[in-house]
């Protein structure tokens, strides 16, 4: 099954979005590198224990956008990144909850949790493949997904601080 998904651009600007709020409201190079590092590193701790080698955390993140779709952008934009951090601060206190219970446990809540909010079957949710020119990452395992995004922070940080 290949869907064209245009929850990838919505998956894209939400990870943004998550990693640059600190940014807002901080003018402390200081302090604005530690947010970005904790946030960053919630991010990782939650994209390696939800990935699976079937469903990643991104696989996910891009699904739940096309099941909210009102079918217009400029409707959809108003409310899409609320219901892409409602499902992301879900994920992350389910991660928190269920990490003395093991990765796997944590990997099976989210591939039900995604099933659920999507509507489609565990089956269908595994074989999905994106035509997207960014699909590669899905391929990844979750430890380089999660080194990825840390590195890619730590990058922007480092970035932000001597830009100033």
């Amino acid at each position: 099954m290949i869907i064209r998904s245009t929850g990838f651009d919505y998956a894209v600007l939400f990870m943004v979005i998550l990693l640059a709020w600190p940014m807002t409201l901080i003018n402390t190079p200081l302090l604005l590198g530690v947010f970005l590092v904790i946030n960053s590193l919630i991010l990782a701790v939650v994209v390696y224990a939800t990935s699976s080698p079937r469903v990643s955390f991104w696989k996910g993140l891009r699904l739940l956008p096309n099941r909210y779709m009102s079918g217009c952008v400029n409707i959809t934009i108003l409310y899409i990144f609320f219901v892409l951090a409602y499902h992301y601060f879900w994920t992350a206190g389910a991660v928190a909850l269920r990490l003395h219970l093991g990765r796997s446990h944590t990997q099976t809540w989210w591939v039900n949790h995604i099933s659920r909010h999507t509507r489609l079957s565990r089956q269908d949710l595994e074989q999905i493949r994106f035509s997207a020119w960014l699909s590669s990452p899905m391929q990844l395992g979750s430890q380089a997904q999660a080194y990825g995004l840390l590195i890619l922070v730590i990058l922007a940080v480092t970035f932000f601080i001597f830009a100033r």
